[in-house]
C-alpha cells in the first residue's frame, strides 16, 4: 500500500508541471503581449538619448527571442516642438527601428507609424499641464503583434 501511495505522490507531483507547461504554451499562442517599453526623446529631437539605449537593447533582446512577433514602432510628436510634426515622429520611429535592427531584430518585422494627434488647436488649451503632454508626445511607443501562423485564424 505504501508503494502505491508513493507512486500517487509522484504522479500528482507532475500534474502542476504539465499544467504550467501547457498553460504557457497556450498563453504564448494567444499572442500574449511582450514586455516592451517606450523610449523618450528630447523635445524637437529625433536622436536617441543615452537613457533610451539600454531600454531598446532590452526590447531587442526580447524580440530576438520571439522571432514570430512583428513590431509596431510609433513615433509621437506635437506642434510644441520646433521641427515639423509628422517628419519628427517618423524620424523618431526610424531611429528606434535602426537601433533594433543593429541589435539583431529583422528589419522586415518592424513596421513604422506616426501619431501626431497632439497637434494643438490654438483656440483650445491642452488638458492638464502642457509640459506633461509635451513630454508624452516626445516618445516612441513599441508594441508587439504576433504573426498569425499559416492556416490559423
Amino acid at each position: 500500500m505504501e508503494g502505491e501511495v508513493d507512486k500517487m505522490r509522484v504522479i500528482w507531483g507532475y500534474i502542476p508541471i504539465f499544467v504550467l507547461a501547457f498553460g504557457l504554451t497556450a498563453f504564448a499562442q494567444q499572442g500574449a503581449e511582450l514586455p516592451l517599453m517606450d523610449v523618450f526623446f528630447d523635445q524637437g529631437e529625433s536622436a536617441l538619448r543615452e537613457d533610451a539605449k539600454p531600454v531598446l537593447a532590452e526590447n531587442a533582446e526580447v524580440l530576438v527571442m520571439n522571432p514570430g512577433v512583428e513590431v509596431e514602432v510609433v513615433g509621437f510628436c506635437n506642434t510644441y516642438e520646433d521641427a515639423p510634426g509628422y517628419n519628427l515622429g517618423l524620424k523618431r520611429a526610424e531611429s528606434v527601428r535602426s537601433f533594433l535592427v543593429e541589435q539583431g531584430v529583422n528589419y522586415n518585422r518592424v513596421r513604422l507609424g506616426v501619431d501626431c494627434g497632439g497637434i494643438r488647436d490654438e483656440g483650445n488649451p491642452l488638458p492638464g499641464p502642457a509640459e506633461v503632454k509635451a513630454a508624452l508626445d516626445s516618445r516612441v511607443s513599441i508594441k508587439a503583434n504576433p504573426r498569425p501562423e499559416p492556416g490559423v485564424l
